[in-house]
């Protein structure tokens, strides 16, 4: 096994600069000249992975929407049996009223 010396040595050994081939600089002009510039292709499934997304996202919104809608109407109708229940009581309370007045009047 070699030691960490040893490794750094030949790590450096590796790594160290080198000039470039003579001929490079020509060839990659050359190429670059060569090749007619294009745009970027983009894959062809991603406009349908992007109306995908955006479906999913609508429909999860539609919902939401549908959710927040019931829990409205949810909490209208208990407010309206609260209202109603109080009505009632309220209602209940002056019958008796009146039933007492009209038990007295009749007793004597």
């Amino acid at each position: 096994m070699k030691s960490g010396a040893e490794i750094e040595a030949a790590l450096r050994s590796a790594l160290r600069r080198q000039p470039p081939a003579a001929e490079l600089g020509p060839r990659v002009l050359a190429r670059i000249n060569a090749e007619p510039a294009r745009p970027p292709r983009r894959p062809r499934w991603l406009a349908a992975a992007v109306a995908a997304c955006l479906l999913l996202v609508s429909l999860a919104g539609v919902a939401r929407w549908r959710q927040q809608a019931e829990a409205r109407r949810q909490a209208t109708a208990r407010a309206d049996a609260r209202q109603l229940a109080f009505a009632l009581r309220v209602a209940a309370t002056d019958l008796d009223r009146v039933r007492r007045q009209i038990a007295r009047s009749a007793a004597r």
